[in-house]
């Protein structure tokens, strides 16, 4: 499980996707990421699906030792990056 509350609304939309990608590098493939209460991660990568029945909770969505790439959209807005 991984907590990383009220951090990623003070970066940039490039560093909060590349410190999702980080953590979906070395989460555990039944991981846990659990963001603040203002933050989500949906939009910003596909490595993590939120849990229907648990607000803010989100599991591990690709298995760790995948590459990550950011969501489509996301990756549109950076110029394919």
């Amino acid at each position: 499980m991984v907590f990383c509350r009220n951090v990623l609304i003070y970066f940039d939309l490039e560093t909060k996707v590349g410190v999702l990608d980080r953590i979906a590098r070395i989460i555990q493939p039944d991981g846990y990421l659990v963001p603040g209460a203002v933050e989500t991660v949906m939009g910003l990568t596909e490595s993590f699906r939120p849990l229907p029945d648990r607000r803010g909770l989100y599991m591990a969505a690709t298995p760790a030792c995948l590459p990550v790439k950011p969501a489509p959209r996301l990756a549109a807005a950076m110029g394919g990056r």
